[in-house]
């Protein structure tokens, strides 16, 4: 019996929403203002998973910022303790690329960059320290002539075969880019 799977991209400036519904296709960027992101994002989701009966949630857990990963994860882990029948999986981004040349980049900011070395795992660049090579991911600032770069884009193929392998999860854990920053008030 083929599920209605919903696979979601949350890295880029927009969230990817591709679904698998009786074997068709269909394909949804959400664009949600940073301020409204908790409370409308929660929404969203729930809606759509009752809908368009959704049994299998895919989603690519990090790296990515504290707000929208927390967010994110939290609603589907809710989604999860509220239909214990849907499978939820989750992939680190950088396992798209295991079996790739390129190497995984992620935007921090206009001065900082994530990148995957295979022998040290994720490094943390500075624009101007950035090593030169073929990169794909999620960028808006303009890298060095040496380098090369693509932005990502969701082939459901490549995605059906990563996360075939992946077991399902009973609760997931966002990765952040890196930990919150929370000030307290003076005492």
């Amino acid at each position: 019996m083929q599920h209605n799977i919903l696979y979601i991209n949350p890295l880029g400036e927009n969230i990817i929403f591709l679904s698998k519904i009786n074997n068709i296709f269909e394909s949804q960027n959400l664009t949600i203002p940073f301020l409204e992101f908790a409370e409308n994002f929660p929404k969203i989701l729930s809606k759509f998973v009752e809908e368009k009966n959704i049994r299998e949630i895919w989603v690519i857990n990090g790296p990515g910022t504290f707000t929208k990963m927390r967010v994110i994860i939290l609603t589907i882990n809710t989604i999860k303790i509220s239909f214990p029948e849907i499978i939820v999986k989750s992939v680190h981004f950088f396992d798209f690329f295991k079996d790739l040349p390129e190497k995984p980049l992620i935007e921090i900011n206009a001065k900082e960059f994530l990148t995957n070395d295979d022998q040290n795992g994720e490094i943390f660049y500075d624009k101007n320290s950035l090593p030169d090579s073929d990169y794909i991911g999620y960028s808006t600032t303009e890298l060095r002539q040496t380098s090369t770069f693509k932005n990502f884009v969701d082939q459901w193929n490549e995605i059906e075969k990563i996360f075939k392998s992946k077991k399902s999860e009973n609760f997931l854990t966002p990765i952040y880019i890196k930990p919150p920053h929370i000030t307290h008030a003076k005492k």
